[in-house]
């Protein structure tokens, strides 16, 4: 995968302006980022006896048959992760949603594919501890995730990129100060960080849980 490429994967989640030089990115997602989005919306469109005999956390049922009649469901301000046993009916979901206007819609393959994704998410082995440290969470093909769990009003100083990456905001609210400025980031922020540049990072609720994404 070129380098290129995984800063369009990795920036798909970043909003609207910038942030020290930061901009926006219209790409195509990777699946593991897009999931991490708190605001994604989970469609299984599989049958209803599918749905109950293999639940994925956090999704609702609407079967591929039943699409047609319920669109009005779906809104072309929202993003849709649509997914089925093999992918076979997630794709004719997709286009169906998409010949009607829904443009912000994602097949996520099967139930088997998403199921592993989510459990991939290292929001639970972000601890909050009396003393603020980065912690290696795990190590893919591309990507190197780290974690940093910040109590509240607890700061991590000096925090400073070596490579290309991005911060993501899995929970809580933190405040990123530098040389270029302060900025507020909150659940489901996700920017770019800039590289050899000192940010102290504080923790502004109880519970403040941010992902650091690196290019291997």
């Amino acid at each position: 995968m070129s380098f290129s490429k995984i800063k369009k994967v990795l920036f798909l989640l970043i909003f609207s302006g910038s942030f020290l030089g930061i901009k926006a990115q219209t790409s195509s997602p990777d699946l593991t980022v897009l999931l991490q989005d708190p605001n994604i919306i989970l469609v299984d469109v599989r049958t209803p006896a599918e749905y109950k005999a293999e639940p994925l956390d956090h999704a609702i049922n609407i079967p591929l048959q039943e699409i047609g009649k319920r669109l009005s469901e779906f809104k072309n301000d929202k993003k849709y992760v649509v997914f089925c046993r093999s992918g076979v009916r997630a794709g004719k979901a997709k286009a169906l949603l998409e010949k009607n206007n829904i443009s912000q819609v994602y097949s996520g393959v099967s139930f088997s594919h998403l199921y592993r994704l989510q459990a991939q998410y290292p929001e639970k082995d972000i601890l909050l501890e009396d003393v603020a440290r980065i912690k290696r969470l795990s190590i893919g093909p591309h990507f190197i995730q780290y974690g940093l769990g910040l109590k509240k009003n607890q700061e991590f100083i000096n925090f400073i990129g070596q490579q290309y990456g991005v911060i993501t905001i899995l929970e809580g609210k933190v405040l990123l100060k530098s040389k270029q400025g302060d900025i507020t980031l909150e659940k489901g922020s996700t920017y770019e960080f800039p590289i050899h540049q000192k940010i102290n990072i504080i923790g502004l609720q109880k519970s403040n849980k941010i992902l650091f994404i690196y290019q291997k």
